[in-house]
């Protein structure tokens, strides 16, 4: 028997989505990874192009790359989906900054940067995102990648 119920409200409980139904009285509890509504691919590049950036940290004489979204804190929810759909390991922090909460999420591991941050944007930006996304992957490329693979 399949029964279908519109969707009332969800919100987030310990990492999972929480579903509650309007036709009948009970909830699901789904977690991330089996959910096929997560963000598509140019929606989370949407939200990049609002919210990342791309950079570098500059350790002793070297440089190293990273990636980072910063949001609103109600934001949360949106940012962990995107986390999950990503399939990224990061801690997400939640700070105070001139009285705004924040939620962010950094990327510092070189081998995520190369294999899930790039292919995931890469012709999906546009305008001046696009300008330092390209920037900074060429960058990467050039000083990076030759070290991975030695």
């Amino acid at each position: 028997m399949c029964i279908t119920t519109k969707i009332l409200t969800t919100h987030l409980h310990d990492d999972k989505i929480c579903v509650f139904h309007s036709d009948i009285h009970y909830m699901t509890i789904v977690p991330y990874s089996t959910r096929h509504d997560l963000p598509s691919p140019d929606y989370i590049a949407g939200i990049i192009s609002c919210h990342g950036n791309f950079g570098w940290i500059k350790r002793g004489s070297s440089k190293s790359p990273f990636f980072q979204i910063k949001m609103q804190t109600k934001e949360l929810l949106l940012l962990k989906m995107i986390k999950s759909k990503l399939g990224l390991n990061e801690k997400i922090y939640k700070y105070n900054h001139q009285n705004r909460k924040y939620v962010m999420m950094t990327v510092h591991r070189k081998n995520i940067i190369h294999s899930i941050i790039i292919p995931s944007l890469e012709f999906r930006l546009f305008g001046s995102k696009h300008a330092q996304f390209e920037k900074w992957k060429n960058q990467f490329y050039r000083l990076w990648l030759p070290k991975m693979y030695k």
